[in-house]
């Protein structure tokens, strides 16, 4: 921390912390940590390890302020790893104020292990950026993400191949990011319907979404998918993975695809979209609309804070009928 620039409205308190052998994370005394927990009105516990959810828990009660549980990811491969959720989730998360969450099946998961108050708050999209542009005549299909398995670079590799094969040149497809995995697309790479502009910051994500009518979003898993909302706050049809997450993003304005590993599932989602829109005009900008409606209403900034709002009275109140 003290090498990043801090905003002066943001204190940082430094707690000393104990390596743990065998353990990710770094676990302070409960005692210093209730230390630097008093006098704050809340006390907000960001995707905790092992046992680190447990000490602020305690920490929280021993400062007697009221503990949101919040969770970037619920994600659960089976085995030992998903009995180390339901351990935490009984052990701790259910004694949490309130919980927060990125999507509804994680939020349903873990009331089903008791906790209480669990919200799904999503991510705040900059709707103001990300907006609608005049579409080229080219039928122009967007990806941009980290180029890595779990953001499904292999299935978009595949799915261009044979579309290009498919449908030639009357598609094009633009791809921004960078990753690991950037050598899943060497083979269409130099296809005359594919540019690969490499990493892009937020306005040139936003110039690219801006302009394309489709934008894919093949990934094998996600907890949120801002990509997905970016892309429908900029008026995109957006096809995507029916998986937790982008399944609440994309339900009911874009295109799921139930059995992901089927390209040819995503060929046929990209060249119906196409035809549609080119034998009705008015049908891309309904579709427009209702993208950047669906982002305006859940994605803003104003939106977003309304939800977490909820979520922090939910935990006062909590904490007020605890001690009463």
């Amino acid at each position: 921390m003290s090498a990043v620039a801090i905003p002066s409205a943001i204190d940082v308190v430094e707690v000393k912390a104990a390596s743990v052998p065998g353990l990710p994370g770094r676990l302070p005394s409960t005692a210093a940590l209730a230390a630097a927990f008093r006098g704050f009105d809340l006390v907000y516990a960001d995707n905790g390890y092992a046992f680190q959810d447990r000490i602020a828990l305690a920490a929280a009660r021993r400062a007697r302020v009221p503990a949101i549980s919040g969770h970037h990811a619920v994600i659960r491969f089976g085995g030992l790893h998903d009995l180390a959720w339901a351990v935490s989730g009984r052990g701790a998360i259910r004694l949490f104020d309130a919980v927060h969450v990125l999507n509804a099946t994680d939020r349903d998961y873990l009331l089903g292990l008791g906790a209480r108050n669990v919200f799904d708050v999503p991510i705040a999209v900059d709707t103001d950026s990300f907006v609608p542009r005049a579409r080229p005549v080219q039928f122009t299909v967007a990806f941009i993400g980290r180029l890595h398995v779990q953001k499904g670079v292999d299935r978009l590799a595949a799915i261009i191949k044979k579309c290009s094969a498919k449908s030639g040149t009357s598609i094009s497809f633009v791809i921004g990011g960078a990753g690991p995995e950037a050598n899943a697309l060497h083979d269409i790479a130099n296809f005359p319907n594919v540019r690969v502009l490499g990493a892009l910051d937020r306005a040139a994500c936003a110039r690219v979404f801006g302009d394309a009518h489709v934008v894919l979003v093949p990934s094998r898993y996600e907890t949120f998918g801002i990509v997905a909302a970016e892309a429908l706050s900029a008026g995109c049809h957006v096809i995507a993975s029916d998986i937790p997450g982008l399944r609440d993003v994309v339900g009911g304005v874009g295109t799921l695809i139930g059995a992901p590993d089927d390209i040819d599932a995503w060929v046929g989602a990209i060249e119906s979209a196409r035809e549609s829109f080119a034998a009705n005009p008015l049908a891309l900008a309904s579709a427009s609309e209702q993208a950047r409606a669906r982002a305006l209403s859940r994605y803003s900034f104003d939106a977003v804070a309304d939800r977490f709002d909820a979520l922090l009275t939910a935990a006062m109140s909590s904490f007020r009928a605890r001690q009463s």
